[in-house]
């Protein structure tokens, strides 16, 4: 009996030994959790292309989509998203799948305000097939179009994205943003006591720039012409700083917004006296905005650079007791330029 017993318990032990034996090779054939996690990317949006050199990505965006090519520049996914999440100042678009040899392309939008139009791609499209053209677009009786108003709209692009790890470890790629809508304020200020009405002008800015390629070139398109969102008039009380006498000044102001501005281009703003039908005047504005920048020095940047940190441009014209434009200097962004050459 005691033989038997003996058999017994060395039967226990030798299958208790087998079967820890077999649960530590099944615990080695698992893999850790690090490794059986999906593989995420993490892209985070910014639009510090500005004068400030601040992030504003979050207080101006809320949409944005991003198209994901491959190595031969063919899509192979895109991502969208929208709403409060873009608000939060730490959004990152998590991509379930590694970035690296890949490009990346992303337009991004105010929701609500927006009428430009992106091209939807299929899997399998080009890089080169992915356009934007801005949109509030009205064909006239006489064939040409007018643009009266067009939401924020920006543009970012990453070849063979560079992956860091951020804070908590997940692989992380910048989205760069430039933005391509500016905002142009026109004052006419009156130097007598002359009343403006703003339904005495019209104001156009005529341009070439509304359709976008994937790298954020200007592609041949349709003439523009730009009228204004707003436009209203008001008086100013001026204080003279030597006698501190009074003046009642009136001001007519009009607000437009722009597709992206290229120093290479030629846009045209033209203000013309309803009234009358006389052109008050008709200038090449980027150009007396370089000459802007040459006056005062604005910035160690190239023009382009410059217009593409800067998106809001108020211009002052002072206009004579007929109507007619003082053409010696116009007040840009609150600096005076002197018009001492023939633009």
């Amino acid at each position: 009996m005691e033989q038997l017993l003996q058999h017994i318990k060395d039967y226990v032990r030798f299958m208790a030994l087998a079967f820890l034996t077999l649960g530590i090779g099944a615990c080695d054939s698992i893999p850790d959790n690090e490794s059986s996690k999906e593989e995420v990317c993490d892209v985070q949006f910014t639009y510090k292309y500005n004068m400030e050199s601040v992030d504003a990505f979050h207080n101006q965006v809320s949409a944005v989509t991003l198209y994901i090519f491959d190595a031969d520049s063919t899509v192979v996914h895109q991502w969208s998203e929208s709403g409060e999440a873009l608000a939060d100042p730490d959004y990152r678009m998590h991509i379930p799948f590694d970035l690296t040899n890949h490009h990346l392309i992303a337009w991004a939008h105010t929701e609500g305000c927006n009428t430009t139009q992106i091209v939807q791609l299929n899997t399998g499209s080009h890089m080169k097939d992915l356009t934007c053209r801005i949109g509030g677009r009205t064909v006239k009786p006489d064939g040409s179009t007018e643009v009266c108003e067009i939401g924020p709209v920006f543009h970012g692009k990453v070849d063979n994205p560079i992956v860091v790890k951020s804070n908590s470890g997940v692989p992380t790629i910048t989205m760069p943003m430039t933005k391509n809508t500016n905002t142009l304020v026109v004052n006419l200020s009156n130097t007598s006591t002359n009343p403006l009405r703003a339904d005495n002008f019209n104001f156009t800015v005529i341009d070439d720039n509304g359709l976008m390629a994937y790298d954020n070139t200007l592609l041949p398109d349709t003439e523009l012409t730009y009228v204004p969102h707003t436009k209203c008039e008001e008086s100013v009380v001026l204080t003279s700083v030597e006698s501190r006498a009074t003046k009642l000044q009136n001001v007519v102001t009009a607000e437009f917004t722009l597709g992206r501005l290229m120093a290479n281009n030629n846009p045209r703003l033209t203000v013309t006296n309803r009234t009358t039908g006389k052109v008050v005047f008709s200038i090449p504005f980027v150009d007396y905005l370089k000459l802007m920048m040459s006056q005062h020095a604005i910035g160690n940047m190239s023009d382009q650079e410059y217009l593409d940190h800067e998106d809001s441009y108020n211009f002052t014209f002072f206009l004579d007791e007929d109507g007619n434009w003082l053409d010696a200097s116009i007040l840009i962004n609150g600096w005076r330029v002197v018009l001492d050459i023939d633009l």
